[in-house]
């Protein structure tokens, strides 16, 4: 882009165009510090007061909108897919865990869900336990490798750092080797 020639300024200025048109497309917002209680993200509330992702859709405005949460919880989504958890390239660390049973992470009851590489930009510690339970498809917890270390559970799960039941094809857990546990598996 030489600014010395006319076709070099054009071409400048097209340029500039484009990047302010990009910058005001709705829901281009940078990613934020995000509440799983927050309205704006469509999360389901169970009896318990803990929110849950329930679709494809209220997944893809999390990994769209959230580069941290308190807690997440994948819970009974049967349209959740690994493309829409690939999205997820903007939430790096989840930051509490649930008020009621401890979890920071849960996957469950995701048929769709094949791999948890969406979550590999998440670092650093998960305050809270993992489970993952009744997940017919998924073979590993690959994309978990960045997580440093697990909390622990409260009420019937108190004590455990890591769930894992009813997983049928799960044959690995190494992505979690190095993280430090607080609790039991």
């Amino acid at each position: 882009l030489d600014p010395s020639t006319s076709r070099g300024r054009r071409r400048q200025g097209r340029l500039v165009w484009l990047l302010l048109l990009s910058a005001s497309v709705p829901g281009a917002a940078a990613a934020s510090a995000c509440t799983a209680s927050d309205p704006s993200l469509g999360l389901t509330k169970d009896v318990n007061g803990v929110y849950y992702v329930k679709s494809n859709s209220v997944l893809a405005t999390v990994c769209r909108q959230c580069e941290s949460i308190d807690y997440l919880y994948l819970l009974q989504c049967a349209d959740c897919t690994d493309d829409a958890l690939n999205t997820c390239t903007t939430l790096t660390s989840i930051t509490g865990k649930d008020p009621t049973s401890g979890w920071s992470l849960v996957i469950e009851s995701c048929p769709l869900v094949t791999s948890l590489m969406g979550l590999r930009h998440v670092t650093g510690p998960l305050a809270g336990a993992l489970l993952v339970r009744d997940m017919d498809k998924l073979v590993s917890l690959d994309g978990l490798e960045k997580v440093t270390s697990l909390g622990t559970g409260s009420g019937y799960y108190s004590g455990r750092s890591i769930y894992l039941a009813n997983n049928p094809v799960l044959v690995s857990a190494a992505a979690l080797s190095n993280a430090k546990l607080s609790g039991t598996v």
